[in-house]
C-alpha cells in the first residue's frame, strides 16, 4: 500500500496501484489503501466486502454524497432503483432501503425497511405501492402501505383514504399539550 506498483513520480511514490491480495485490484492514497476491487465487487475502505458494492467507515457524518449543480426547476439529483424483468408481475418487489443494526446478543437485526412494489403491471393502468415496515418483537411488520391513493396503517389492503386496522381500544389520539386557551 505504501509502494505501489504503479505510482506517480511527482507524489513521493506513495499513491497509485497495487495488488493487493490474489485476484485483487487496489488503489492507496498517501499510503492507505483507498478503495478496491475484488471478486465480490468494488469497495472502498477498510473491510471485506459482501455486497457489489460495499463502503466502510469509522466515523459518523455523510457516507455517500450525490451532488447535481444544475441551477434549473427540473428534478436532481436522482437515485433510480430499476428492476429490469422479463416477466413483471403483481407483487413483484422492486427494490428496498433496509436499516440494519446489532440487537444486544451481537447479532445482525434489521429495524425498518422501505420496499417498493408492483400492484398491477397493466400497460397504461400500473399500480404500486410502498411499504414502511418496522421490527415488533423481533420481526418486520408492515406498519404503513400507499397504495393507489390510499394510507394502510397496519393494513396491506386499504380499501379507503385513510384505513387504519388495529385492535386496540384506542385507534386514534390527539392530544395537545398545552396549557392555554
Amino acid at each position: 500500500v505504501s509502494a505501489p506498483s504503479l505510482s506517480f513520480a511527482s507524489d513521493t511514490a506513495n499513491s497509485g496501484i497495487f495488488r493487493s491480495a490474489e485476484d485483487e485490484i487496489a488503489i492507496s492514497t498517501d499510503a492507505a489503501l483507498n478503495s478496491k476491487f475484488t471478486t465480490t465487487g468494488f469497495q472502498i475502505g477498510t473491510g471485506t466486502a459482501t455486497a457489489q458494492f460495499h463502503t466502510f467507515k469509522t466515523t459518523t457524518g455523510d457516507d455517500v454524497v450525490i451532488e447535481n449543480s444544475n441551477a434549473g426547476a427540473t428534478e436532481g439529483p436522482n437515485v433510480v432503483l430499476y428492476r429490469n424483468s422479463a416477466s413483471p408481475a403483481a407483487d413483484d418487489v422492486l427494490g428496498t432501503v433496509e436499516f440494519r443494526g446489532e440487537d444486544s446478543g451481537g447479532s445482525t437485526q434489521s429495524y425498518a425497511e422501505i420496499t417498493a412494489g408492483i400492484v398491477d403491471t397493466t400497460a397504461s393502468g400500473e399500480d404500486g405501492r410502498i411499504d414502511f415496515n418496522t421490527t415488533v418483537a423481533g420481526s418486520l411488520d408492515n406498519a404503513v402501505r400507499l397504495q393507489e391513493g390510499r394510507v394502510g396503517i397496519n393494513e396491506s389492503a386499504p380499501e379507503a383514504p385513510i384505513h387504519v386496522n388495529n385492535t386496540e381500544t384506542q385507534i386514534l389520539r390527539l392530544e395537545c399539550p398545552n396549557n392555554d386557551a
